[in-house]
Protein backbone atom coordinates (compact mmCIF):
# COMPACT_ATOMS: atom_id res chain seq x y z
CA UNK A 1 0.00 0.00 0.00
CA UNK A 2 1.20 3.20 -1.19
CA UNK A 3 2.12 5.94 1.64
CA UNK A 4 -0.15 8.61 2.12
CA UNK A 5 1.64 12.06 0.95
CA UNK A 6 0.81 14.65 3.59
CA UNK A 7 0.21 18.50 2.53
CA UNK A 8 3.28 20.53 1.69
CA UNK A 9 5.78 17.11 1.14
CA UNK A 10 7.71 15.53 -1.46
CA UNK A 11 10.00 12.64 -1.94
CA UNK A 12 13.42 14.24 -4.13
CA UNK A 13 16.83 13.21 -3.70
CA UNK A 14 16.68 10.28 -1.48
CA UNK A 15 14.57 11.82 1.26
CA UNK A 16 11.26 13.44 2.49
CA UNK A 17 11.15 17.10 2.33
CA UNK A 18 8.69 19.88 3.40
CA UNK A 19 8.52 23.11 1.42
CA UNK A 20 6.48 26.37 2.80
CA UNK A 21 5.39 29.10 0.94
CA UNK A 22 3.45 31.99 2.26
CA UNK A 23 3.23 35.84 2.89
CA UNK A 24 3.67 37.74 6.26
CA UNK A 25 1.14 40.23 7.76
CA UNK A 26 3.73 42.80 7.07
CA UNK A 27 4.04 41.50 2.72
CA UNK A 28 7.20 39.26 3.64
CA UNK A 29 7.24 36.66 1.34
CA UNK A 30 8.24 33.37 2.77
CA UNK A 31 9.73 30.46 0.62
CA UNK A 32 11.64 27.50 2.31
CA UNK A 33 12.19 23.89 1.96
CA UNK A 34 13.96 21.40 3.78
CA UNK A 35 14.86 18.00 3.01
CA UNK A 36 16.21 14.88 5.14
CA UNK A 37 13.01 13.05 6.81
CA UNK A 38 12.14 9.48 6.77
CA UNK A 39 9.06 9.91 6.11
CA UNK A 40 5.62 12.21 4.29
CA UNK A 41 4.47 12.74 7.72
CA UNK A 42 7.47 13.21 9.48
CA UNK A 43 8.33 16.06 6.94
CA UNK A 44 4.79 17.29 7.42
CA UNK A 45 5.22 17.59 11.36
CA UNK A 46 8.34 19.26 10.76
CA UNK A 47 6.75 21.81 8.38
CA UNK A 48 3.60 22.33 10.63
CA UNK A 49 5.50 23.44 13.87
CA UNK A 50 7.75 25.65 10.97
CA UNK A 51 5.09 27.81 10.49
CA UNK A 52 4.08 27.78 13.88
CA UNK A 53 7.44 28.91 14.33
CA UNK A 54 7.44 31.77 11.32
CA UNK A 55 4.08 33.16 12.64
CA UNK A 56 5.42 33.43 16.05
CA UNK A 57 8.76 34.68 15.47
CA UNK A 58 7.62 37.81 12.90
CA UNK A 59 4.49 38.46 14.98
CA UNK A 60 4.54 42.11 16.34
CA UNK A 61 1.89 42.84 19.18
CA UNK A 62 0.40 46.40 18.63
CA UNK A 63 -0.39 47.77 21.93
CA UNK A 64 -3.71 48.73 21.96
CA UNK A 65 -6.19 48.40 24.76
CA UNK A 66 -10.00 46.76 24.42
CA UNK A 67 -11.34 50.35 25.11
CA UNK A 68 -9.35 51.80 22.27
CA UNK A 69 -10.26 48.99 19.71
CA UNK A 70 -13.83 48.88 20.66
CA UNK A 71 -13.20 52.44 19.19
CA UNK A 72 -12.30 51.28 16.21
CA UNK A 73 -14.65 48.24 15.71
CA UNK A 74 -17.43 50.78 15.94
CA UNK A 75 -15.88 53.08 13.54
CA UNK A 76 -14.13 50.79 10.72
CA UNK A 77 -16.56 48.13 10.75
CA UNK A 78 -20.04 48.12 13.03
CA UNK A 79 -21.63 51.40 11.85
CA UNK A 80 -21.13 50.19 8.85
CA UNK A 81 -22.19 46.83 8.26
CA UNK A 82 -24.68 46.37 11.33
CA UNK A 83 -28.03 47.74 12.01
CA UNK A 84 -28.54 50.82 14.44
CA UNK A 85 -30.39 48.53 17.05
CA UNK A 86 -27.17 45.89 16.95
CA UNK A 87 -25.16 48.81 17.33
CA UNK A 88 -26.71 49.93 20.27
CA UNK A 89 -27.02 46.59 21.56
CA UNK A 90 -23.04 46.34 21.43
CA UNK A 91 -23.10 49.81 22.84
CA UNK A 92 -25.09 48.63 25.84
CA UNK A 93 -22.78 45.60 26.67
CA UNK A 94 -19.45 47.39 26.29
CA UNK A 95 -20.22 50.24 28.33
CA UNK A 96 -22.29 48.13 31.19
CA UNK A 97 -20.51 44.99 31.56
CA UNK A 98 -17.05 44.72 29.31
CA UNK A 99 -15.70 48.32 29.90
CA UNK A 100 -14.72 48.69 33.16
CA UNK A 101 -13.40 44.87 33.76
CA UNK A 102 -11.16 44.00 30.67
CA UNK A 103 -11.00 47.77 28.90
CA UNK A 104 -7.98 48.91 29.79
CA UNK A 105 -5.66 45.35 29.08
CA UNK A 106 -4.25 45.09 26.22
CA UNK A 107 -6.10 43.04 23.55
CA UNK A 108 -2.99 40.62 23.02
CA UNK A 109 -2.41 40.42 26.60
CA UNK A 110 -6.13 39.06 26.95
CA UNK A 111 -6.89 35.28 27.25
CA UNK A 112 -9.15 32.73 27.16
CA UNK A 113 -9.89 31.90 30.37
CA UNK A 114 -10.02 35.77 31.58
CA UNK A 115 -12.83 35.60 28.69
CA UNK A 116 -14.56 32.41 30.56
CA UNK A 117 -14.52 33.66 34.00
CA UNK A 118 -16.06 37.32 33.12
CA UNK A 119 -18.85 34.96 31.28
CA UNK A 120 -18.98 32.43 34.06
CA UNK A 121 -19.80 35.43 36.47
CA UNK A 122 -22.56 36.98 34.21
CA UNK A 123 -24.23 33.19 33.77
CA UNK A 124 -24.37 32.96 37.54
CA UNK A 125 -25.52 36.87 37.95
CA UNK A 126 -28.07 36.56 35.22
CA UNK A 127 -30.31 33.77 34.43
CA UNK A 128 -30.98 34.27 30.89
CA UNK A 129 -29.70 34.48 27.50
CA UNK A 130 -28.04 37.99 28.42
CA UNK A 131 -24.68 35.40 28.73
CA UNK A 132 -25.00 33.91 25.58
CA UNK A 133 -25.57 37.42 23.87
CA UNK A 134 -21.86 38.54 25.24
CA UNK A 135 -20.41 35.57 23.71
CA UNK A 136 -21.54 35.99 20.39
CA UNK A 137 -20.87 39.84 21.06
CA UNK A 138 -17.19 38.26 21.76
CA UNK A 139 -16.89 36.47 18.72
CA UNK A 140 -17.58 39.31 16.63
CA UNK A 141 -15.15 41.55 18.27
CA UNK A 142 -12.27 39.77 18.33
CA UNK A 143 -12.55 38.70 15.08
CA UNK A 144 -12.15 42.15 14.23
CA UNK A 145 -9.15 41.93 16.19
CA UNK A 146 -7.34 38.86 14.79
CA UNK A 147 -8.38 40.60 11.02
CA UNK A 148 -6.77 43.83 11.60
CA UNK A 149 -3.91 42.12 13.28
CA UNK A 150 -3.88 43.04 17.04
CA UNK A 151 -4.14 39.33 17.67
CA UNK A 152 -2.43 36.41 16.21
CA UNK A 153 -4.44 33.78 17.25
CA UNK A 154 -8.46 33.13 17.67
CA UNK A 155 -8.67 33.31 21.07
CA UNK A 156 -12.20 32.12 21.33
CA UNK A 157 -11.50 28.59 20.19
CA UNK A 158 -10.36 28.26 23.52
CA UNK A 159 -13.43 29.98 24.95
CA UNK A 160 -16.74 27.59 25.78
CA UNK A 161 -19.84 28.98 24.92
CA UNK A 162 -22.07 29.46 27.31
CA UNK A 163 -25.46 26.89 27.95
CA UNK A 164 -28.74 28.21 26.18
CA UNK A 165 -30.87 29.17 29.81
CA UNK A 166 -33.56 27.03 29.41
CA UNK A 167 -36.82 29.39 29.95
CA UNK A 168 -39.33 28.04 32.76
CA UNK A 169 -42.58 27.24 30.36
CA UNK A 170 -44.43 30.26 29.34
CA UNK A 171 -47.49 30.80 31.23
CA UNK A 172 -50.38 32.15 28.34
CA UNK A 173 -53.28 33.66 29.12
CA UNK A 174 -56.54 31.50 28.84
CA UNK A 175 -59.03 32.88 26.11
CA UNK A 176 -61.29 34.12 28.58
CA UNK A 177 -58.53 36.04 30.26
CA UNK A 178 -57.61 37.71 26.43
CA UNK A 179 -60.96 38.36 25.97
CA UNK A 180 -61.98 40.09 29.26
CA UNK A 181 -59.16 41.76 28.96
CA UNK A 182 -59.47 43.00 25.14
CA UNK A 183 -63.47 43.92 26.28
CA UNK A 184 -62.14 46.36 29.27
CA UNK A 185 -60.09 47.83 26.51
CA UNK A 186 -62.75 49.05 24.45
CA UNK A 187 -63.25 52.26 25.89
CA UNK A 188 -59.40 53.20 25.36
CA UNK A 189 -57.33 53.78 22.37
CA UNK A 190 -54.68 51.19 22.92
CA UNK A 191 -57.98 48.57 22.41
CA UNK A 192 -57.28 48.75 18.18
CA UNK A 193 -53.38 47.72 18.78
CA UNK A 194 -54.37 45.11 21.40
CA UNK A 195 -56.54 43.50 18.74
CA UNK A 196 -54.54 43.97 15.62
CA UNK A 197 -51.59 42.39 17.93
CA UNK A 198 -53.91 39.31 18.94
CA UNK A 199 -55.50 38.83 15.08
CA UNK A 200 -51.88 38.81 13.12
CA UNK A 201 -49.16 38.06 15.78
CA UNK A 202 -47.39 40.94 15.23
CA UNK A 203 -44.49 42.27 16.77
CA UNK A 204 -45.67 45.79 18.83
CA UNK A 205 -43.14 47.82 16.44
CA UNK A 206 -44.80 46.58 13.41
CA UNK A 207 -48.36 46.84 14.51
CA UNK A 208 -47.56 49.95 15.72
CA UNK A 209 -46.43 51.42 11.94
CA UNK A 210 -49.35 49.91 10.47
CA UNK A 211 -50.48 52.37 8.47
CA UNK A 212 -54.35 52.30 6.04
CA UNK A 213 -52.58 51.72 2.96
CA UNK A 214 -51.03 48.64 4.24
CA UNK A 215 -54.75 46.93 4.56
CA UNK A 216 -56.00 45.47 1.32
CA UNK A 217 -59.57 44.90 2.00
CA UNK A 218 -60.34 43.14 -1.06
CA UNK A 219 -57.78 40.42 -0.62
CA UNK A 220 -57.90 40.49 3.32
CA UNK A 221 -54.01 41.27 4.04
CA UNK A 222 -52.23 43.27 5.89
CA UNK A 223 -48.32 44.04 4.10
CA UNK A 224 -45.93 44.17 6.75
CA UNK A 225 -42.64 46.50 6.32
CA UNK A 226 -41.96 49.01 8.35
CA UNK A 227 -41.57 49.22 12.45
CA UNK A 228 -41.92 52.13 14.84
CA UNK A 229 -38.67 52.74 16.92
CA UNK A 230 -37.35 55.16 19.38
CA UNK A 231 -34.15 56.15 18.21
CA UNK A 232 -32.24 59.59 20.00
CA UNK A 233 -35.33 60.29 21.71
CA UNK A 234 -37.61 60.51 18.16
CA UNK A 235 -39.92 57.87 16.87
CA UNK A 236 -38.66 56.67 13.16
CA UNK A 237 -39.98 54.40 10.57
CA UNK A 238 -37.51 52.14 9.84
CA UNK A 239 -37.64 48.52 7.67
CA UNK A 240 -38.65 45.63 10.05
CA UNK A 241 -36.22 43.27 11.67
CA UNK A 242 -34.84 40.89 8.84
CA UNK A 243 -35.97 40.47 5.54
CA UNK A 244 -38.16 37.37 6.22
CA UNK A 245 -39.86 40.15 8.37
CA UNK A 246 -41.38 41.30 5.80
CA UNK A 247 -44.15 39.59 4.86
CA UNK A 248 -48.00 39.24 3.99
CA UNK A 249 -50.38 38.67 6.79
CA UNK A 250 -53.73 37.33 6.28
CA UNK A 251 -56.96 38.14 8.38
CA UNK A 252 -60.94 36.69 7.96
CA UNK A 253 -63.97 38.33 7.28
CA UNK A 254 -64.71 38.70 11.37
CA UNK A 255 -61.47 41.35 11.21
CA UNK A 256 -61.74 42.77 8.19
CA UNK A 257 -65.35 44.39 9.59
CA UNK A 258 -63.65 45.23 12.40
CA UNK A 259 -61.36 46.93 10.75
CA UNK A 260 -63.28 48.99 8.84
CA UNK A 261 -64.90 49.89 11.41
CA UNK A 262 -62.09 51.60 13.06
CA UNK A 263 -61.97 53.27 9.94
CA UNK A 264 -64.74 54.41 10.12
CA UNK A 265 -64.77 56.17 13.54
CA UNK A 266 -61.26 57.72 12.37
CA UNK A 267 -62.92 59.32 9.79
CA UNK A 268 -65.77 60.78 11.31
CA UNK A 269 -63.38 62.04 13.83
CA UNK A 270 -61.53 63.74 11.48
CA UNK A 271 -64.72 65.19 9.91
CA UNK A 272 -65.74 66.17 13.69
CA UNK A 273 -62.73 67.71 14.45
CA UNK A 274 -61.72 69.69 11.08
CA UNK A 275 -58.53 71.46 11.96
CA UNK A 276 -57.57 70.13 14.98
CA UNK A 277 -57.72 66.86 13.92
CA UNK A 278 -53.77 65.80 13.91
CA UNK A 279 -51.26 64.42 11.60
CA UNK A 280 -48.00 62.87 12.76
CA UNK A 281 -44.32 64.46 12.21
CA UNK A 282 -41.86 61.43 12.02
CA UNK A 283 -38.55 60.28 10.74
CA UNK A 284 -38.87 57.53 7.96
CA UNK A 285 -35.50 55.73 7.13
CA UNK A 286 -34.72 52.72 4.19
CA UNK A 287 -31.08 52.49 5.27
CA UNK A 288 -31.55 50.56 9.27
CA UNK A 289 -27.82 50.68 9.48
CA UNK A 290 -28.14 54.93 9.45
CA UNK A 291 -31.54 55.52 10.50
CA UNK A 292 -30.28 59.11 11.51
CA UNK A 293 -30.32 59.97 7.68
CA UNK A 294 -33.51 59.54 7.62
CA UNK A 295 -36.39 62.17 5.84
CA UNK A 296 -38.72 63.81 8.13
CA UNK A 297 -42.29 62.81 6.92
CA UNK A 298 -46.08 63.73 7.35
CA UNK A 299 -48.49 60.65 7.92
CA UNK A 300 -51.89 61.25 8.54
CA UNK A 301 -53.06 57.23 7.52
CA UNK A 302 -51.51 55.67 11.08
CA UNK A 303 -54.35 52.73 11.91
CA UNK A 304 -53.44 53.15 15.66
CA UNK A 305 -54.51 56.81 16.70
CA UNK A 306 -55.80 58.79 19.73
CA UNK A 307 -59.26 59.99 18.95
CA UNK A 308 -57.48 63.52 18.06
CA UNK A 309 -55.02 61.38 15.19
CA UNK A 310 -52.53 61.71 17.58
CA UNK A 311 -50.12 58.48 16.47
CA UNK A 312 -49.84 55.97 19.24
CA UNK A 313 -46.41 54.24 20.16
CA UNK A 314 -44.80 51.03 21.67
CA UNK A 315 -44.62 53.42 24.88
CA UNK A 316 -48.51 52.44 24.72
CA UNK A 317 -48.58 49.18 26.25
CA UNK A 318 -47.65 50.44 29.24
CA UNK A 319 -51.24 51.23 29.43
CA UNK A 320 -52.24 47.99 28.62
CA UNK A 321 -49.92 46.38 30.92
CA UNK A 322 -51.47 48.81 33.94
CA UNK A 323 -54.75 48.02 33.40
CA UNK A 324 -54.06 44.06 33.06
CA UNK A 325 -52.35 44.18 36.47
CA UNK A 326 -55.14 45.91 38.15
CA UNK A 327 -57.35 42.87 36.89
CA UNK A 328 -55.38 40.72 38.21
CA UNK A 329 -54.00 39.45 34.81
CA UNK A 330 -49.79 39.78 33.92
CA UNK A 331 -49.68 40.94 30.60
CA UNK A 332 -47.12 41.78 28.03
CA UNK A 333 -47.39 42.73 24.58
CA UNK A 334 -45.11 40.06 23.51
CA UNK A 335 -48.13 37.70 24.67
CA UNK A 336 -50.44 38.62 22.01
CA UNK A 337 -47.61 36.75 19.85
CA UNK A 338 -47.92 33.75 21.66
CA UNK A 339 -51.11 33.57 21.16
CA UNK A 340 -51.49 33.75 18.00
CA UNK A 341 -48.82 31.17 16.88
CA UNK A 342 -50.39 28.67 19.50
CA UNK A 343 -53.50 28.68 18.33
CA UNK A 344 -53.08 28.32 14.76
CA UNK A 345 -50.80 25.50 16.20
CA UNK A 346 -53.16 23.70 18.22
CA UNK A 347 -55.66 24.17 15.46
CA UNK A 348 -53.94 22.07 12.82
CA UNK A 349 -52.27 24.98 11.01
CA UNK A 350 -48.79 23.65 9.20
CA UNK A 351 -46.15 25.11 11.10
CA UNK A 352 -44.56 26.59 7.91
CA UNK A 353 -47.44 28.42 7.48
CA UNK A 354 -47.20 29.56 11.01
CA UNK A 355 -43.53 30.29 10.30
CA UNK A 356 -44.35 32.56 7.45
CA UNK A 357 -46.95 34.63 9.34
CA UNK A 358 -44.51 35.58 11.89
CA UNK A 359 -41.71 36.82 9.37
CA UNK A 360 -39.36 33.76 11.13
CA UNK A 361 -36.78 32.44 8.72
CA UNK A 362 -36.06 29.20 10.51
CA UNK A 363 -38.34 26.79 12.41
CA UNK A 364 -36.10 26.52 15.36
CA UNK A 365 -37.35 29.72 16.98
CA UNK A 366 -41.05 28.81 16.43
CA UNK A 367 -40.65 25.26 17.92
CA UNK A 368 -38.65 26.57 21.51
CA UNK A 369 -40.28 29.74 22.04
CA UNK A 370 -43.86 29.93 20.10
CA UNK A 371 -45.37 26.60 20.52
CA UNK A 372 -47.19 25.82 23.95
CA UNK A 373 -49.38 22.56 24.70
CA UNK A 374 -52.58 23.41 26.53
CA UNK A 375 -53.72 20.56 29.01
CA UNK A 376 -56.51 19.81 27.42
CA UNK A 377 -54.19 18.96 24.37
CA UNK A 378 -51.84 16.80 26.74
CA UNK A 379 -55.12 14.81 27.88
CA UNK A 380 -55.91 14.70 24.12
CA UNK A 381 -52.68 13.13 23.41
CA UNK A 382 -52.70 10.77 25.89
CA UNK A 383 -56.04 9.30 24.61
CA UNK A 384 -54.99 9.05 21.15
CA UNK A 385 -52.27 6.95 22.40
CA UNK A 386 -54.45 4.69 24.13
CA UNK A 387 -56.20 4.03 21.62
CA UNK A 388 -53.61 3.08 19.22
CA UNK A 389 -51.42 1.46 21.45
CA UNK A 390 -54.56 -0.68 22.73
CA UNK A 391 -53.46 -1.34 26.20
CA UNK A 392 -56.70 -3.02 26.96
CA UNK A 393 -55.89 -5.70 25.12
CA UNK A 394 -53.27 -6.47 27.38
CA UNK A 395 -56.24 -7.95 30.05
CA UNK A 396 -57.29 -11.14 30.24
CA UNK A 397 -61.06 -11.59 29.42
CA UNK A 398 -61.49 -13.69 33.23
CA UNK A 399 -59.37 -12.99 35.86
CA UNK A 400 -58.45 -16.73 37.40
CA UNK A 401 -59.40 -17.11 40.87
Amino acid sequence: MAEKIYEGTRFKGGSWRYRIKMTLPNGTKINKEKAGFKSSYEAYQARIKEIGRIKLTNFVEKRITLNEMYGLFLEESATKQKSYNTVLRYNSIYKNHIKNGLGEMYVGRIQPLDITHFLNEKAEQYKTDYPLSMYNFFLVLFEFARKHKYINEDIMALVERPKPYVRPEQKLLTPEEFNTLEKRLISTNVQVPFAIGKNSGCRASEVYAMRWSNVDFENKTIKVTQQLQKQNGIWHLVPVKTTRSERIVYFGEEFAEYLLFVKKMQEENKKRLGKCYKSNTIKESMDKYHPELGEVITVEDFICVKEDGSMLSPDSNKVISRIAKEMGIEFHFHLLRHYYASTLQQNGVDITVIRDCLGHSGLRTLLEVYSHCTEEQRRSAGALIDSIMGAKNLMPETVAE
